[in-house]
């Protein structure tokens, strides 16, 4: 039987929940997120914005003492335009 590779990432940013109503927040997310991770004996590349490795340190220093990879994944995001599709729950950021 062959062999199969399969490369798992994570995007870990703080700005994603102005667009989604399913974020649960890095601090809350990414524990359980290793939990399962440990349990299946799987490991990943997490790659986290600047602003959020700033503003979560600890949560960085989870990951990676978990025996995960870190990346980074620019400073922050910037809004380019209009969203491409209808999210359920949208609010916008200002009236």
């Amino acid at each position: 039987m062959s062999e199969i590779t399969v490369v798992l990432g994570f995007d870990c940013e703080t700005d994603v929940g102005s667009f989604t109503p399913f974020y649960e927040g890095l601090e809350r997310g990414t524990p359980l997120l290793l939990d399962l991770l440990r349990e299946k004996g799987v490991s990943a590349t997490f790659f986290f914005t600047g602003d959020a490795a700033e503003r979560h340190p600890e949560v960085v220093r989870q990951v990676a003492a978990a025996g995960h990879e870190v990346g980074c994944h620019s400073l922050h995001h910037e809004t380019v335009g209009a969203p491409i599709f209808d999210v359920p729950g949208l609010k916008p950021l200002l009236p």
